[in-house]
C-alpha cells in the first residue's frame, strides 16, 4: 500500500509542475493501458484526445532509433504541433505525460 501512496505522490508531483508551464492550456496523465489518471483544462475528460494521443505514443514507441541497427533507444517525448496549439507528450515511469500549449511561434516542418 505504501509504495501505491508514493506513486500517487509522484504522479501528483509531476502534475502541480506541468501545471505551471507557460501556454498550457491543458493536461492530460494516462496510465500505461491509456486509462486517464488525472485531466485539465481543455483536455478534462477529453477521452477521445486521450486515446488518439496514446495511440500516437504507442507507434512511435515501436520505431527503432538509430543508425544501421544500432539501437538507441525508444521514443520518450513526442510532440504533435498545430497552427494555434500543440501537445507534448512524455513517456516515464509507466506513466504518459500530455500537456496541450497554445502555439505563440511559426509552425516550421
Amino acid at each position: 500500500m505504501t509504495s501505491q501512496i508514493g506513486v500517487q505522490k509522484m504522479v501528483d508531483n509531476a502534475t502541480q509542475s506541468l501545471l505551471q508551464i507557460p501556454d498550457q492550456v491543458g493536461l492530460l496523465v494516462l496510465n500505461e493501458s491509456g486509462g486517464v489518471i488525472s485531466s485539465h483544462g481543455d483536455l478534462s475528460n477529453d477521452e477521445q484526445c486521450a486515446n488518439a494521443l496514446m495511440n500516437m505514443v504507442n507507434t512511435a514507441w515501436k520505431v527503432q532509433l538509430g543508425d544501421k541497427g544500432k539501437k538507441q533507444g525508444n521514443v520518450a517525448r513526442l510532440s504533435v504541433i498545430f497552427e494555434d496549439y500543440l501537445f507534448s507528450a512524455t513517456v516515464s515511469n509507466g506513466y504518459i505525460y500530455i500537456v496541450k500549449r497554445q502555439n505563440r511561434g511559426p509552425v516550421t516542418a
